[in-house]
């Protein structure tokens, strides 16, 4: 089964460096199989293999992996390409009509609580808009990402869970690596 690893806070300003090419070779050799990356910000494609070295599942596999990299705890979310595909199927956004670099999809490392959703200021973004379903976030910035209001800092703060975010782009082009 292919899955896909989103990495919070890597190649980022200077911080947090992982090269690709070391995480791959890493990530292979801790039991993850046909690992491939996209662009430097922590898009990982990979199947499972059948040895996780004693790792209960891939993300904390990916965890541990990181640890012995940088010298930081980096948030990991994975989820199988069937599951990104549901995701990207049901964008309450017109995916098609809007520019794919101010489209962008939250991944929360968990569910947030219903309760915190509930209470979520809907016109904080000033014109940006949200929406929380489950375990992930749409989020539609007309005037970019750079520019919003809506920042991973502010879901994590107002969700209680970390969100890590990727454009359009990203989402459709790890998807075709993960299907092909």
């Amino acid at each position: 089964m292919r899955s896909v690893a989103f990495l919070r806070g890597i190649n980022v300003g200077g911080h947090n460096k992982v090269p690709m090419a070391t995480l791959r070779a890493r990530l292979t050799d801790a039991g993850l199989r046909d690992v491939k990356t996209y662009i430097q910000s922590g898009n990982v494609v990979f199947s499972v293999g059948s040895d996780l070295g004693g790792h209960s599942c891939p993300r904390t596999l990916i965890q541990t992996a990181l640890r012995g990299m940088i010298d930081a705890d980096v948030p990991v979310v994975v989820r199988t390409a069937d599951a990104l595909a549901q995701l990207a199927a049901a964008c309450p956004f017109p995916a098609a009509e809007l520019d794919p670099r101010q489209l962008h999809l939250g991944l929360c490392t968990e569910a947030p609580d219903p309760e915190r959703v509930r209470t979520m200021d809907p016109d904080f973004g000033r014109g940006d808009r949200y929406e929380v379903a489950g375990e992930s976030v749409y989020l539609h910035t007309p005037g970019g990402m750079g520019k919003t209001r809506l920042t991973s800092a502010w879901f994590d703060r107002n969700l209680g869970v970390q969100t890590t975010f990727r454009n359009w782009r990203t989402l459709t082009k790890v998807l075709e690596m993960a299907k092909a």
